[in-house]
């Protein structure tokens, strides 16, 4: 294209005729790893902290399927739960492999209470009833007790793994419980 490369951040001397041509932050060549030996990137590696936090999106897409009648019934919503922790500790397990050590987990939050979740509820019941309906309750509490059940189960898993894993520091946060 006849465009002049832009050099890695990192080879950057700080001036401003440096970076008036611009600064290339998602070049191979940016990383900082390429120029670390293998003992000094094993030393960051075990001074970091890992954080982890998904599942949320899966619930919102199974929640999504559900509205919209599209949900395939393979699984119920333990086994779902019990899917998605097993996830979450098969990472866990191969960043230990690569001398993780220390991780935070993060649960997820009562995605019933979501504005998303709360349109999805409404739009799919044809007469709300305002002595039972969860939407007038400001929740969709059968959400929330899916991602409850996920919590749990991760939480549970993460303890297990400690035992095996004594000098791994894990830790889970249970954002809805703090909610």
């Amino acid at each position: 294209m006849g465009m002049q490369n832009i050099l890695p951040f990192y080879s950057q001397n700080g001036s401003i005729n440096g970076i008036q041509r611009g600064l290339n932050f998602g070049s191979a060549h940016a990383t900082i790893m390429n120029h670390l030996s293998e003992d000094r990137a094993l030393s960051f590696i075990k001074a970091s902290i890992f954080y982890l936090s998904f599942g949320k999106d899966d619930f919102i897409e199974l929640l999504q399927q559900n509205a919209s009648g599209t949900a395939k019934q393979n699984s119920t919503d333990q086994e779902f739960a019990h899917i998605l922790a097993d996830q979450m500790i098969h990472v866990i397990r191969n960043l230990y492999a690569m001398n993780v050590k220390r991780i935070i987990c993060m649960g997820i939050l009562p995605l019933g209470c979501t504005p998303r979740v709360l349109l999805n509820q409404y739009n799919s019941t044809a007469q709300p009833h305002d002595d039972d309906d969860d939407v007038a309750r400001g929740c969709v509490e059968e959400t929330n007790a899916h991602v409850l059940e996920y919590n749990r189960e991760l939480r549970e898993q993460i303890s297990e793994l400690l035992v095996e894993l004594s000098d791994a520091q894990l830790l889970f946060c249970d954002v809805y419980q703090d909610f």
